[in-house]
């Protein structure tokens, strides 16, 4: 791990070590989530979640998101590990994180439940 990872930081692959933090807006790289309970574990043995942690590429995840949002609207990432609604025009199949599955009301960076690894 590149960095100090948290709950809802949006990673990339690269760096120093297997994953780092997106720091780039509409990062062509986006590659998952960091979260603390995946349905499913891969390489379980390869260290612990202070080295190695727990990333999800598919399913409903919390996402650290900045701005306001819709159901629906679609999530890229924004910098800084964190993500934020895209315009249509700025979505490309590289750059989608996901969905947001609820509203988002306020502006601040908040842990928001998403669906990621879907257009």
């Amino acid at each position: 791990m590149d960095c100090e990872l948290t709950v809802g930081d949006v990673v990339k692959l690269g760096g120093h070590a297997e994953i780092t933090k997106c720091e780039k807006e509409l990062d062509d790289a986006v590659f998952g989530v960091v979260s603390e309970s995946p349905a499913f574990l891969m390489n379980a043995q390869a260290g612990n979640n202070d080295t190695h942690p727990m990333v999800a590429l598919k399913g409903r995840v919390m996402v650290k998101v900045k701005g306001q949002g819709k159901a629906g609207d679609r999530i890229v990432s924004a910098g800084n590990g964190e993500a934020r609604v895209a315009n249509i025009d700025e979505c490309t199949a590289f750059n989608t994180l996901g969905r947001l599955i609820k509203h988002k009301y306020n502006e601040e960076t908040a842990l928001t439940e998403c669906v990621i690894g879907v257009k």
